[in-house]
């Protein structure tokens, strides 16, 4: 058989033809809209068909992204640098060709994230790849769901170097079997990745049916379409950051072994229609649970500056390679081998991010936040019923954000680095041997200010079965700050209810409340989830004592924070007591 061929690398221009072009760039981000709904309908696990923990695009045939449409910005990073490197590692692909790799040191951000890859074929030419980076819900480390404490990445689950899981359309068995007996719930997994597959051929299809009907002349062209558009505007609106120099610091508080904070450094440097971002400064590698790869920082550093300079643009390589990033090796932002890396995509990306977005409180308060939650409070837990059926739940969940300047911080949602649902209750208590005690929102966790944070939120429920539980948040210790005279929100916290007493995981031995791995909890015990506030933006003395009584009428804010902290003295009606909360205000 002879080898496919490359699209030509001079495609018809559309510059002539803008509104076909504009047709095809909206009908490539509308193929990647229905690989997001392919999967959520095909998999299995509530971490992919629930908590929506996945991300699709299109690449050319160089491996260059250029559609990409919702999904989790963790997940963009540096996935045209992994998707090139597998190609160089595969060799020729040819159709049929189903390709996998999750190796967190050439590209990926985690173990658990694994990109499956169909190439994309017209008359024998290879036009690009549509591809699905999925989170499993198992990868086979030495603790269920791949979150928890470790010394070495291997411990963190399977690596999969760049391989074909499917050669011209037939399975690979032996690349199936290695896989699959590395992971606990073998066909949970399986059926997953079927997901991913069916959802990147849904694309390669809709790409053809283009193909079909412009040409595969004028479809290359779109796709060159799509790198200038987002590069032209990007660049354009790129002026309103000033020119200079920008910096901010936060710090991540463990490593889970007793070991932190850890420094996060940033320095933004903007000239004309250079930007460059350089995380100097940040502290070396950490001996556990602390660390970002590279491409997770990438896609914090990406991510942080659209949202400053075009938050609706289009993200793809073209916009990449208009921002310089510096983060040296061996550091939290860049490790070396064999450097644990698991909590890069829930935690430390968004510690990146957020400061990265700090930077800019000052020059450009209107367009920032104040610090969230920060973290994907992730929580795996496995074992076996009585019956004897295995079973292995992944909790993860949202928080408070922070407050914007025009608007209050959402509440019991994803923090910007991802974009994930929240599980359904009533779905996970019909698959896992749990029943919750509760779900509610945490009164007067929100950081005070004229605009509040967003309210963090609490989950209790408690195991049927006796269940190893590993954990992994950060900002259990630090607060999510607030900016601008805003106060901090509440933190995050893991604990644990047995025999009437509630108890965190320090009270049970543990070096960390936020990080832990293969907790035995007995039938009966409670596992409590509870994510922190956003910060608050402004002087809460300024927030408008009408929205204040609202928070408490809605349970946001409890009376007695109404009083203290925003200076609102409410009436036993529940209404404003102008005269009162005027006195209390002058008198503060």
């Amino acid at each position: 058989m002879s080898t496919p061929t490359s699209a030509s690398r001079s495609p018809e221009t559309l510059d002539d033809d803008p509104f076909v072009a504009e047709i095809l760039r909206n009908a490539f981000l509308s193929a990647v809209r229905e690989m997001i709904g392919v999967t959520v309908r095909a998999a299995y696990s509530t971490c992919l068909s629930e908590a929506l923990d996945f991300t699709c695009g299109l690449f050319d045939a160089d491996g260059r992204l250029f559609a990409q449409a919702g999904g989790n910005p963790v997940h963009i990073g540096a996935l045209d640098e992994e998707l090139q490197a597998v190609l160089a590692a595969v060799g020729p692909v040819e159709p049929g060709d189903v390709l996998m790799h999750n190796d967190p040191f050439e590209g990926a951000d985690h173990q658990s994230d694994v990109i499956v890859c169909v190439p994309m074929f017209c008359d024998g030419v290879l036009l690009g790849f549509s591809v699905n980076r999925g989170h499993w819900s198992d990868i086979g480390a030495m603790f269920a769901g791949g979150y928890g404490l470790a010394h070495h990445v291997v411990q963190e689950g399977l690596i999969i170097p760049p391989c074909k899981l499917m050669r011209a359309g037939e399975i690979n068995r032996e690349v199936q079997q290695f896989i699959l007996r590395n992971v606990r719930m073998p066909d949970q997994v399986w059926a997953d990745i079927q997901a991913q597959i069916a959802s990147a051929r849904v694309a390669a299809e809709r790409v053809g049916d283009l193909v079909a009907r412009y040409g595969a002349a004028r479809v290359q062209g779109a796709i060159e379409h799509c790198y200038t558009y987002a590069a032209r505007r990007f660049a354009e609106r790129l002026k309103v950051i000033p020119d200079g120099v920008y910096t901010a610091q936060d710090a991540l508080d463990d490593d889970g072994f007793g070991n932190g904070p850890f420094p996060v450094v940033v320095q933004v440097t903007k000239d004309g229609e250079r930007i460059s971002v350089d995380l100097t400064g940040s502290a070396a590698q950490a001996a556990g649970a602390a660390n970002c790869t590279l491409a997770g920082t990438k896609a914090a550093v990406y991510t942080a500056l659209k949202a400053i300079v075009d938050p609706e643009a289009p993200h793809n390589s073209a916009v990449a390679d208009l921002i310089e990033i510096i983060a040296p090796e061996g550091t939290v932002v860049n490790p070396r081998w064999p450097a644990p890396v698991c909590c890069a995509p829930a935690d430390s990306t968004t510690r990146i991010y957020e400061t990265t977005l700090r930077c800019f409180a000052d020059v450009l308060p209107d367009r920032v936040t104040a610090g969230s939650y920060s973290s994907g409070l992730n929580a795996p837990g496995w074992g076996t019923t009585d019956d004897g059926r295995e079973f292995m739940w992944y909790a993860l969940g949202g928080g408070g954000g922070g407050a914007r300047a025009h608007a209050d911080g959402l509440t019991a949602q994803w923090h910007s680095m991802a974009m994930c649902g929240n599980e359904s209750i009533e779905v996970w208590e019909a698959r896992y041997p749990v029943r919750f005690e509760k779900r509610e929102l945490r009164t007067d966790s929100a950081g005070p200010g004229r605009t509040r944070g967003g309210v963090g939120d609490e989950r209790v429920f408690t195991c049927t079965a006796d269940t190893l539980v590993s954990g992994f948040l950060d900002r259990w210790k630090s607060a999510p700050w607030g900016v601008h005279g805003g106060q901090d929100g509440d933190s995050n916290a893991f604990a644990v209810e047995r025999d009437g007493m509630r108890l965190t995981m320090r009270d049970l031995g543990l070096q960390s409340d936020g990080k832990f791995t293969n907790v035995h909890l007995r039938a009966g015990d409670a596992f409590v989830v509870r994510s922190g506030g956003g910060g608050g933006m402004g002087e809460p003395l300024e927030r408008d004592p009408a929205l204040v009584a609202r928070d408490v009428r809605g349970g946001y804010v409890s009376a007695d924070a109404a009083r203290e902290r925003y200076g609102v003295v409410l009436a036993a009606d529940g209404s404003v007591d102008e005269a009162a909360t005027a006195a209390l205000r002058e008198a503060a």
